[in-house]
Parts: C-alpha cells; structure tokens; sequence
C-alpha cells in the first residue's frame, strides 16, 4: 500500500492541475501491490516526470514486472526489503539477496536483471547494523560501475532525529 493514498498524487486536487514547475516528489510504495503498481503505470507521462518512486521489493516478482513493462523511461528506485518476514519469502529468499558473498553478488546481479527489463533504475543501498561495512561499501562502488547513479538509504532511530513531528 502506499505511504498515503493522496502521495500518488503530486498536486494536493487530485492532478487537476499541474504541480509547481521545478518540483518533483518521491513516493514510497512499500508492499508493491497490484493497486498500487496499476496507479503509478497510469500516471501521464508529464506527471511521470515529477515523481521517482521508491519500490521497497518484497514478495512477488509479477509486480514487480508489470510495473517495470508500464514504468518507461522515467527514474525510479528500488530496495530490498530487510524486514524480517519479507527476507524469508519469495525472490528475496529464493535469491538470497542478502547474502554479503563477494559484496552482496546476489543483489548486484538481480539489479542487473531489473536494470535489463527497464533501464530506469536507480539502485538503493541500504544495510543493517550487522552487516559489514566493508561489504555495504564496495556494494555501493560495485554498482556505481554499472549505473550512472545510486541512492543510499539511512535509516535514523527516533534517539537521533526525535519522534515524527516533534524534532530532536
């Protein structure tokens, strides 16, 4: 589901008019949903251009693929979800995407696999506090050399940045 259903959109009346020009926004699509993945595809192109949504993969590739044929060739990001229940489940476990061997290989690989079906793809880099950062690192530089850009996930707990609203 999305993060808020009115984040499909990038002007708060529902796309009657167009957004500020300049803007782009960045959506979060956690769960990849066939809903949420048919309203991303169906935005105009115009309003493809103003959003780069951040698919956070977890469970099944079909979406994944129907979003990647409907996308084009606009920017969009992709995780893999280290959620516990996700990591055990469908790609991410049959794959073992999380698997540091030789600087996380698995996850490059795949990249590379989405990066084939659409060429839009910004990888993101994003690890836990028990992965090595030396793994995490040459991750990051592994996919540098095969994308033009990357995006680094950092995940702030609330002792940091405070809880949501309310500031440190």
């Amino acid at each position: 589901m999305a993060e808020n259903a009115s984040t499909l959109n990038p002007t708060p009346d529902g796309l009657s008019t167009p957004p500020k020009e300049g803007t782009h926004a960045l959506y979060t699509v956690y769960e990849g949903r066939q809903n949420d993945v048919k309203a991303l595809i169906n935005l105009e192109d115009p309003r493809k251009e103003l959003v780069s949504p951040l698919l956070n993969m977890r469970g099944m590739e079909r979406h994944l693929n129907d979003f990647l044929a409907g996308w084009g060739d606009h920017p969009y990001l992709m995780d893999i979800s280290r959620s516990p229940l996700d990591i055990a489940s469908d790609v991410i476990g049959e794959r073992d995407l999380h698997n540091p061997k030789n600087h996380f290989e698995n996850k490059r690989n795949w990249f590379a696999e989405v990066k084939a079906k659409n060429n839009s793809l910004i990888p993101v880099v994003s690890w836990l506090d028990t992965d090595n950062a030396r793994d995490i690192i040459q991750l990051a530089r592994l996919l540098l050399t095969d994308f033009n850009i990357i995006a680094v996930r950092v995940v702030c707990p609330p002792e940091i940045v405070g809880q949501a609203g309310t500031g440190p």
